[in-house]
């Protein structure tokens, strides 16, 4: 979304990558780092960093996922409804229904094609990671 006119542009999974990062470069700057990792359990996938923890996951020059973590430059990344890293365990709860359960990653939730990790399992514990789509998320 562009804060200063709240105009917004959906990125489909499946749009070409090099598509996805040209409007992310606008939105955002340019990339802080690109990389590849060959060992996921969905295939060898390429992955591009921007400002504030946000990275984009690409398989056969495809965009196929997003995540995005707490960084240490202060900005945040939401889902339309507001839900983003630093949201609480109740703010998830009252704009999704999710499924919470603990993994090797932590308190895990899924919710509305949605994925990530709360610090803890009360209503106060925060979302510290998040991501959709295709993942390589070692549990």
């Amino acid at each position: 979304m562009v804060e200063s006119t709240g105009s917004t542009r959906l990125l489909a999974f499946g749009m070409e990558s090099s598509d996805v990062i040209t409007a992310m470069t606008r939105a955002l700057g340019p990339q802080l780092s690109r990389g590849t990792n060959a060992e996921c359990g969905a295939g060898p996938m390429a992955f591009a960093v921007f400002a504030d923890g946000l990275s984009i996951v690409m398989q056969h020059d495809r965009f196929v996922g997003w995540s995005t973590r707490a960084s240490n430059t202060g900005g945040t990344h939401t889902t339309m409804s507001g839900l983003g890293v630093g949201s609480t365990r109740a703010a998830l709860d009252s704009h999704y229904v999710a499924t919470v359960a603990r993994s090797t990653l932590g308190e895990e939730f899924e919710a509305g094609g949605i994925a990530g990790v709360l610090d803890g399992e009360s209503s106060s514990a925060r979302i510290t990671d998040m991501w959709a789509g295709v993942s390589c998320v070692a549990r």
